[in-house]
């Protein structure tokens, strides 16, 4: 028997492997000397992000079976980031929050397949963290739940290696562009006939966004990785 599902291509667990706050535990796992600067004196740091199709940046999901790609891709029409740094890390951070938010996903590009995202409120910019680095790492912190008519998908808590800084202009204010890598990303199946294709399954992720800084009035702020 073969379903869509196992097709999925899910090309958002990126994004929420890039998407919280952990600026605590950020040093104990990142280099001293790589770190994220805002071109500002100001204590509060505004932190938006997308995969912006124009421009070519968008995030790949694909179910690997012994390490080989597998199915098409899944794509989402509307995605953004969001996220918050306040007092020193408003300036200087080795990690950086970015909660996503997901609309218009599907699979195979059909409306019968769509795939409905859940991000828990209650994770607030939680989701994920990105920690410099050379390469970077993504840290799940919240289960992410993602919803088929055939089965649920829930994307578990991980770190994964593989992000790539790399400092550009947007509007004429430094920005970030985020390349992602991860070949390996846990996801369960769960609640449906794709259980019957087994439970825990790996999807590798390719592509990229963008990051920019605001403060609190909308003005551009710029923020480069060195």
């Amino acid at each position: 028997m073969r379903i869509d599902l196992k097709k999925l291509g899910l090309g958002l667990l990126v994004m929420l492997a890039a998407s919280a706050l952990v600026v605590a535990g950020a040093s104990a796992v990142t280099p001293l000397g790589n770190h994220f600067t805002a071109e500002t004196s100001e204590q509060d740091l505004v932190l938006k992000g997308t995969e912006s199709f124009s421009e070519g940046r968008e995030i790949n999901w694909e179910l690997t079976v012994n390490g080989k790609p597998e199915g098409s891709l899944l794509k989402c029409t509307d995605v953004a980031y969001h996220g918050t740094l306040v007092d020193f890390a408003a300036t200087t951070s080795q990690a950086i929050p970015l909660r996503p938010t997901y609309s218009g996903c599907s699979t195979n590009g059909k409306e019968s397949h769509n795939l409905f995202v859940d991000v828990p409120a209650e994770c607030g910019t939680n989701v994920l963290t990105l920690t410099s680095g050379n390469p970077g790492t993504a840290h799940v912190e919240c289960e992410v739940k993602l919803t088929h008519k055939n089965c649920e998908i829930r994307i578990l808590k991980q770190t994964l290696s593989g992000v790539t800084y790399t400092t550009g202009l947007r509007e004429g204010v430094h920005s970030l562009a985020v390349d992602v890598n991860f070949p390996a990303t846990t996801v369960h199946f769960e609640n449906g006939i794709c259980v019957f294709l087994g439970t825990v399954h790996t999807y590798h992720a390719t592509g990229s966004f963008s990051i920019w800084g605001e403060d609190r009035n909308g003005e551009k702020i710029g923020i480069r990785h060195t």
